[in-house]
């Protein structure tokens, strides 16, 4: 729940902050397995959504965390980027949560193509652009010191 409630409120923020209305509602709730979870109901742009565990993106981290853990960079570097990188991403995926509201809104007959295909492949994409660009630079400044 803490990477839910994290994604929750960082897409609220970032919502006001892109001066969208925003707000959080009361719980929903959702079943996982056999067990019934509760989450908080968001609503961007006056359309509401229930951010849950597969929304927070937590597999996006772990594969980022898997990426950083295997970089061939010292242990400093990896404290380092890796931090960035977590923060990069989280930003990038309540950004992505913001633009599902502000499409629900807008267009809902293509709210389930856009949270379900385009956004996922996206993700992807990020992930692995973010890494590159990461061990691009550290690559650069293992060289530069030998």
């Amino acid at each position: 729940m803490l990477f839910v409630d994290f994604t929750t409120y960082l897409s609220y923020g970032l919502a006001k902050a892109m001066f969208l209305p925003a707000r959080i509602l009361g719980d929903g709730s959702s079943m996982v397995s056999t067990l019934v979870v509760n989450y908080k109901s968001i609503q961007i742009n006056n359309y509401p959504m229930i951010v849950e565990l597969e929304c927070s993106a937590y597999h996006a981290y772990i594969a980022m965390i898997a990426l950083v853990a295997f970089s061939k960079w010292n242990l400093k570097q990896k404290l380092i980027i890796g931090s960035v990188l977590f923060g990069l991403l989280a930003i990038i995926n309540s950004f992505r949560i913001v633009m599902l509201g502000v499409v629900g809104r807008m267009f809902p007959g293509i709210f389930n193509l856009m949270h379900d295909y385009v956004w996922n492949i996206l993700l992807v994409i990020i992930i692995w652009g973010l890494w590159e660009l990461a061990n691009k630079k550290m690559n650069k400044l293992s060289e530069q010191s030998l």
